[in-house]
């Protein structure tokens, strides 16, 4: 954005006319500059890059303005052409009598307005600003008294909440905060004595009564933050005052002991801005230390309150059993101890919810012993698997830089001393998930965003390498070998090995998400990667992995909801964005594991380091280091197989070498199918030699899968081409031809017209015409592309007479292009209906079949993996268009397009068309009607296509105008057809219902003798000869009076 200064920028630019008008003759000079102005607003508002144009009139001052704005960007094209119409307007101002000061300006114009959403921010930063400034404000000193009355107050209340604590759960030491004193070390000590003040049973609101617990109590003053632990009388024997508060203090350099004795002991920690000590910051690690393993604890007060629970509920194990005990205690350590260490009034409910966890835990066993659920089971943790994972001793593993292990026995493994000595017991499969309840999320999630980009990966790369092979069989022999065919060549194999080995590191993917633990492999192979550039381990390889999982679908959602031109449904767009951004994530993931599992596989240490972590893995989400260790260096001098993967590879390149000298002089399918394979395999195999794990028996499914795919595509297409043109009869018998009336065996009418009395109303498309007044009907476009399947000139010549004579007997054939060239073309006139047609053929020889496959085998393969997974709907119509626009393979045929000959030869016609006032109309077949579409779009005239297959997904691949398209081109598309159903179809689309095979539906001679039967037609030829194949008397929409009178 241009800026005049850091905080002045601008995207618009106003050029003002402006003059003053004379307020007499009952304000006749305002008239005429408002003549003046409409008689140009016209050309002023057409101006490229025009915003708004806006009047400004002043009856105080007299003012007459016109401004006009624009964009940065255009308003350099508008100052080039000086301002048009500027200086018309300026003239007529300065003709008109009582119109003086005509001036003109430029400036910057920029909309400042604020919406709420903004409004609202600025009012909350403005009163946020308020307060900072009042907040900085100096402080009047408050009265010591009132101050005083506070610190008592709050020392009270604590003390009640302490002492009640410590009735329900038998508390002995406890650590807890203040905020009146400020880290006021005197007014401290005044609150601690008010806690341990007695407590007056007849009082109405009691204090203190904390003074037989232990306690250690924080203040955060501004300059330091306050100690001051004090220890009863009669528990100075088990812990001693002054040893606690050093203990607590040594924890931050910088500390000062103030005062030591037996049973209050004071101490600060000055603040230090430069270490980065900070009162508020540095009181809960105090209250809460944290050891890097176990969950956080209160200082020195967690063992005498553990001790204290644990004396409470030995009373109570006789009673109802060891492992039930257990239970409760793991319960509230986990869980609620660390909100009873820093607030004692949860402590009485948290012992009451743990024991009501337990009556219901009893209560649901019981349940199940009485339907015969699963029992207890001898066994040992190490046999029970990852369920079990939990009932096994937890040694956490850490390493120095050395790598060497040290073992540290964790809270865990406490717990499961207590478990093994209550009896071992098999872990339910739904604990096992619950307990792992992240771990089961992550391992759905990465299962549908990996096999969602195997979908999408497989399908693009593979309809790549389809569009990258067939654009070789489709290039034109006489050309020659060009840079394009050359690169084709290579690119064959290439793609299809990157594509297998892709496909099969994929499903390893996609096993590892499903597998326990969850993306085990994954992490295993990356740490073992990246060991040798450092000190790289698996909790950090998780981390990042778990980061991005999360992060990454939510951004590319909130960018697809942000950039979406409609809010309407908005849901749509952050489901969609949100897939789309598991689809980016599990690409990145996967393509890191090849890169890494190459890296891996081809240096032995290395790999036996990635198995060993894997077997060490634990669950994802608890970021449990696994460590392996050095003694799989002495792998590293084992040989690799250098020497045989290069000899591969060259053997591979000597093939390509022959495919290009195939080509030349024998351009066979087969033989060049072949080259390509063996070059694959042999790269395959060099690929192998480097990297043994690397391959698997994805790699021949992906093989075998391509070449099934190519070899259906190839056979479908030739099948639905036209027969043979030397021996194709016309499609209708014009009134004066020699075949008309020539059939006897067939119970269908010579002709008939529909009309009200028919059974039924014909279809909306019989009633269409192009060109002028009294133009073609969709009858004669049948006809007329039908007539491009005829072979050379002659006979093309040959069959427009019997099919248009008696009809059209003025039509003239101007051009016809060689049979050989795909999307061959002729040219008719009919001067009589001023209208030139343009009429493309669809598939019909082999090289017709390769041109198909080249500009569509992308988008088939994405449809067919649309059936199997949700590619095409949550992918955005955008994404598609440009994966299917064929970036590499576009730039490898620039000199062979297919649609090159014909949209040139469009042009030519249509400018002379206008010079003959006639109308140029397109129409063709198959691929015939898709390049209709694509070239009369471009052209901008009227096309109409017969079961071609759609554009929309061809944007980009020939750079398509889609509104355009969808005003200019009309679709037949008859139900049973899966031409049409290629792509998606934009335009009118007329439907036409047919129960043949699809090839039969395919054919352009059963279209036309469909709309035959439904529209009838006026010019009264003999359709028998064709459509009586498929149609009786019964099938066609005749008024009831004709059928009456056969």
């Amino acid at each position: 954005m241009p800026e005049i200064t850091k905080s002045v920028k601008f995207d618009n630019i106003a050029r003002e006319w402006r003059c003053k008008w004379a307020d007499d003759n009952d304000k006749a000079a305002l008239s005429a500059a408002q003549a003046a102005l409409d008689d140009v607003l016209a050309d002023l508002s057409s101006v490229e890059g025009v915003g708004s144009v806006q009047r400004v009139v002043c009856g105080g001052c007299l003012d007459f303005k016109v401004v006009t704005k624009l964009s940065a960007a255009a308003f350099g094209d508008w100052e080039k052409a000086k301002f048009a119409p500027e200086e018309e307007f300026l003239s007529k101002l300065k003709g008109i009598k009582g119109i003086s000061n005509v001036e003109t300006q430029t400036y910057t114009l920029e909309e400042v307005k604020m919406n709420k959403k903004d409004i609202k921010k600025a009012q909350e930063k403005k009163e946020k600003e308020a307060a900072e400034k009042a907040k900085d404000a100096p402080k009047a000193p408050e009265d010591p008294a009132k101050k005083l009355k506070k610190v008592l107050k709050e020392g009270g209340k604590r003390g009640v909440e302490i002492e009640g604590a410590a009735d329900m759960g038998g508390l002995q030491f406890f650590c807890t905060s203040v905020d009146e004193p400020e880290g006021d070390v005197e007014l401290l000590t005044k609150c601690v004595e008010a806690m341990n003040a007695k407590s007056d049973p007849s009082e109405e609101e009691r204090k203190g009564g904390s003074g037989h617990i232990g306690k250690m109590v924080f203040s955060a003053g501004a300059e330091h933050l306050a100690v001051l632990a004090y220890v009863p009388e009669e528990k100075q024997a088990a812990l001693s005052c002054e040893a606690w508060l050093e203990k607590v203090l040594s924890q931050q350099p910088g500390y000062q002991v103030l005062t030591k004795a037996k049973d209050v002991s004071t101490g600060i920690i000055p603040t230090n801005a430069d270490k980065g000590i900070f009162p508020l910051k540095i009181r809960e690690g105090l209250i809460l230390e944290d050891d890097g393993d176990d969950d956080d604890e209160c200082v020195f007060g967690d063992d005498a309150l553990d001790t204290s629970l644990g004396q409470t509920l030995d009373r109570t194990a006789g009673q109802i059993g060891a492992l039930e005990t257990f239970h409760i205690w793991s319960s509230y350590c986990v869980w609620l101890k660390p909100l009873s260490c820093s607030h004692p009034v949860w402590v009485a409910p948290s012992l009451a919810a743990a024991k009501w966890s337990l009556c219901l835990r009893r209560a649901w066993r019981a349940w199940g012993r009485v339907r015969g659920g699963m029992l207890p089971t001898a066994m040992s943790p190490s046999q029970q698997g990852y369920a079990a994972e939990s009932l096994e001793p937890d040694l956490e593993s850490r390493s120095d830089q050395t790598g060497e292990p040290a073992l540290e026995e964790s809270e865990e493994a406490g717990r499961n001393k207590h478990l093994q000595k209550a009896g071992s017991q098999f872990m339910h499969p739904d604990d096992s998930l619950h307990r792992h309840w992240y771990e089961t999320t992550v391992r759905l999630r990465g299962m549908f965003y990996i096999f969602f980009s195997l979908a999408v990966v497989m399908a693009l790369a593979l309809g790549f390498t389809a569009e990258t092979f067939f654009f070789i069989m489709a290039a034109p022999r006489d050309d020659g070998l060009s840079v394009g065919i050359v690169c084709g060549i290579l690119l064959t194999p290439i793609s299809l090995l990157l594509t297998a080995i892709y496909v099969d590191e994929c499903i390893d993917m996609g096993l590892d998400a499903a597998d326990k633990p969850s993306f085990g492999l994954f992490r295993a192979a990356v740490t073992a990667s990246l060991r040798g550039i450092g000190q790289v381990h698996t909790d950090r390889v998780e981390r990042l992995l778990v980061l991005t999982l999360e992060l990454v679908p939510i951004i590319v959602a909130i960018v697809e909801f942000a950039t979406s031109s409609h809010k309407v449904y908005w849901y749509k767009d952050v489901g969609r964005g949100y897939c789309l951004g598991g689809l980016v994530w599990a690409l990145c993931v996967c393509f890191s594991y090849i890169i890494c599992h190459i890296h891996v596989g081809h240096v032995p240490w290395r790999d036996a380091l990635m198995s060993e972590l894997y077997h060490n893995m634990g669950p994802i989400g608890r970021f449990k280091r696994a460590h392996g260790t050095d003694s799989h260096s002495m792998l590293f001098d084992k040989p690799n197989h250098w020497g045989r993967s290069c000899c591969y590879a060259c053997l591979g390149l000597c093939i390509e070498i022959g495919v290009v000298i195939l080509f030349l002089f024998f351009h066979r399918l087969y033989a060049i199918c072949i080259g390509e394979l063996l070059a694959t395999l042999l790269w395959a195999m060099a690929l192998r030699s480097y990297a043994p794990r690397l391959l698997g028996k994805a790699f021949w499914f992906t093989l075998i899968f391509f070449i099934a795919l190519t070899s259906s595509l190839l056979v479908g297409t030739v099948q639905s081409a036209v027969p043979n043109p030397s021996r194709l009869e016309p499609l209708v018998w014009g009134p004066v031809s020699a075949g008309f009336n020539d059939t006897l065996d067939t119970s269908l009418p010579l002709s008939f017209e529909t009309s009200d009395l028919s059974p039924s109303p014909s279809y909306p498309i019989c009633r269409t015409s192009w060109g002028a007044d009294e133009g073609l009907n969709i009858l004669h476009l049948s006809i007329l592309a039908f007539a491009s399947s005829f072979g050379f000139e002659d006979d093309v010549r040959e069959g427009l007479g019997e099919m248009l004579n008696g009809t059209f007997p003025d039509w003239e054939l101007l051009e016809v292009e060689h049979w050989s060239t795909t999307g061959r073309w002729i040219v008719v006139a009919i001067p009589s209906r001023n209208v030139r047609i343009i009429s493309v053929r669809g598939t019909s020889s082999l090289r017709d079949a390769y041109a198909n496959l080249q500009i569509y085998s992308s988008i088939v393969v994405l449809q067919f993996m649309g059936i199997l997974t949700p590619v095409l709907s949550l992918m955005p119509q955008g994404v598609i268009q440009r994966v299917a626009s064929g970036g590499i393979s576009k730039s490898l045929r620039k000199s062979f397009r297919v649609e090159a000959g014909l949209s040139a030869a469009a042009h030519r016609h249509k400018e002379e068309a206008r010079k003959a006032g006639q109308v140029l109309i397109m129409t063709g077949h198959s691929l015939g009607g898709a390049l209709v579409g694509a070239v009369s779009t471009e052209v901008n005239v009227q096309g109409v296509g017969f079961s071609p297959p759609g554009l929309l997904f061809q944007k980009y691949q020939w750079d398509l105008d889609v509104s355009r398209l969808t005003k200019a081109f009309t679709v037949i598309q008859p139900t049973n057809d899966v031409v049409p159903q290629v792509d998606q179809q934009r335009g009118l689309i007329e439907w036409l219902p047919c129960k043949e095979n699809a090839l039969t539906c395919h054919r352009l001679t059963h279209t036309a003798c469909l709309l035959w039967a439904q529209c009838g037609d006026s010019r009264a030829r003999d359709w028998r000869a064709t459509c009586s194949r498929w149609f009786g008397i019964q099938d066609l929409n005749m008024p009831q009076s004709n059928e009456d009178s056969l």
